[in-house]
């Protein structure tokens, strides 16, 4: 008989809410500037709350009784796992190679291949590669056929985008 796992971590829903006031004077003000004060709060608002949203899918949100966790904290994601030293002898993608850096993202794919018992295909699924922002100018590194690492991963991964967020630095 098949049956389904019910010991999932049960998350919250975090509900956000952004406000916005127009005053009459302050209308007619940017009125005589060519300026739509209503449209730019109305954006400013919505920034707001894509900010906050998105800091909510980083770190979580803790009002002290839910369970809503981020991306970064997260306690039913796999534990974080140092890239191999290079010939340098740093681990860092800054004095690495480019086959260095292709073998520590052969090594990342592998691992998630692994770790879902083939749940998640690397080459068929739609996949996000998420990197510090200080990190992604190192898929600029050429290899000695003039080949970047973003080449080899566009010709190789064809479904993997890459991203990259300051929350990662």
């Amino acid at each position: 008989l098949a049956s389904w796992n019910p010991s999932y971590e049960r998350r919250t829903v975090v509900r956000l809410e952004q406000g916005m006031r127009v005053g009459a004077l302050e209308e007619a003000r940017s009125a005589r500037m060519n300026v739509n004060t209503a449209a730019e709060k109305r954006a400013s608002a919505t920034l707001s709350l894509e900010i906050s949203r998105n800091r909510i899918g980083f770190y979580g949100f803790n009002s002290g009784v839910n369970r809503t966790y981020g991306f970064l904290n997260d306690p039913s994601l796999p534990a974080y796992v140092n890239a191999p030293n290079g010939a340098g002898g740093s681990s860092l993608w800054s004095s690495k190679t480019f086959l260095e850096i292709t073998a520590d993202i052969r090594g990342m794919l592998g691992r998630l291949a692994s770790l879902s018992k083939g749940a998640i295909d690397i080459k068929r699924d739609a996949l996000t590669l998420a990197l510090p922002t200080g990190v992604a100018i190192y898929l600029s590194v050429t290899s000695d056929f003039g080949n970047s690492v973003q080449d080899w991963m566009t010709s190789t991964f064809p479904n993997i985008r890459i991203e990259t967020a300051p929350e990662l630095d």
